[in-house]
């Protein structure tokens, strides 16, 4: 097994994202998976453990991040996504997770809620979901979850455990 940290949108963001991740996942034969920013992937649950979540959460600030397009790769888990600016507050928050996490920082991190895993089937449909999501977003939670391998296919997306959502210390900031 490995665990990951994921920055959530607030909760009338995260239910409007996560409702369009599943309309589409529905129509394209996938399985839905919570809209999120992954912090930190990859580690070791023994040392990435809820506790240790619920401690990161109670230092972390809340983060309005801004809109930068879209990204597109062949990357599984970054076929079509939602790109955000990555302001400083955001990559100390990741280089902090890295480090709880016991890893590095990862110098490829790019700030981005994806829409679907693994090749688009429509791309119309995911640019109307983008289209909907063009302001800020703020996050102010973050979620540990765990799974059995890195993602490679849609069985591995089905296999994953979420933990509880972990409020972010109460103080919003704003980060553009």
């Amino acid at each position: 097994m490995r665990a990951a940290l994921w920055l959530m949108p607030e909760a009338s963001a995260q239910a409007r994202l996560d409702a369009a991740i599943a309309h589409y996942a529905r129509a394209h034969d996938r399985p839905p998976f919570p809209a999120h920013i992954t912090l930190i992937a990859g580690a070791d649950p023994a040392r990435l453990t809820e506790d240790a979540a619920h401690l990161f959460a109670l230092r972390s600030q809340p983060l309005t991040l801004t809109r930068d397009g879209t990204l597109q790769t062949q990357i599984f888990t970054r076929t079509y996504a939602l790109r955000f600016i990555a302001p400083d507050a955001l990559l100390q928050l990741h280089e902090d997770a890295a480090t709880l996490a016991g890893a590095a920082r990862d110098a490829a991190f790019v700030a981005h809620i994806s829409l679907t895993y693994g090749p688009p089937t429509n791309i119309a449909a995911l640019d109307a979901i983008d289209d909907a999501f063009a302001a800020p977003v703020c996050f102010d939670a973050i979620v540990r979850n765990t799974y059995p391998r890195p993602f490679q296919d849609q069985s591995d997306v089905a296999g994953l455990q979420c933990g509880p959502r972990l409020p972010l210390a109460a103080s919003p900031s704003t980060a553009q």
